[in-house]
């Protein structure tokens, strides 16, 4: 979940770097009032809170639970692991991970990898 968040930034404040730069190339009057160093802070934060939204349902999403198994004749603990109750029940497995790696899809991958080609 943590690397998903920090791919997910990382990915975003590339494009936010494509955008400034372009700004500056491409319009350097607007440069002073749009490229300032609290808005690229407010950017920054912006960016992570979003990251940190958009994989905060897969830390709650997971159960894990101890299960004793036979294992060469011995008794074992090992953890099993299974979707959360809220995902099975009042979601449903499909919808959750369907919408999940399309918004994924869309919003860490295609739309900024597409901006990223143009801007540059």
């Amino acid at each position: 979940v943590i690397p998903n968040m920090f791919h997910t930034a990382s990915i975003w404040l590339t494009l936010a770097l494509a955008v400034q730069r372009y700004i500056y190339v491409c319009h350097a009057p607007l440069a002073r009032k749009f490229c300032t160093m609290p808005n690229v802070y407010k950017c920054l934060i912006y960016i992570l809170v979003v990251a940190a939204l958009h994989q905060g349902f897969r830390f709650f999403d997971t159960e894990y639970s101890t299960v004793d198994v036979l294992w060469n004749n011995r008794t074992t603990h090992v953890c099993r692991r299974e979707h959360a109750y809220w995902v099975k029940v009042y979601v449903t497995e499909n919808y959750y991970f369907v919408t999940y790696f399309m918004f994924r899809v869309l919003f860490v991958h295609l739309i900024p990898c597409v901006a990223l080609v143009i801007l540059n």
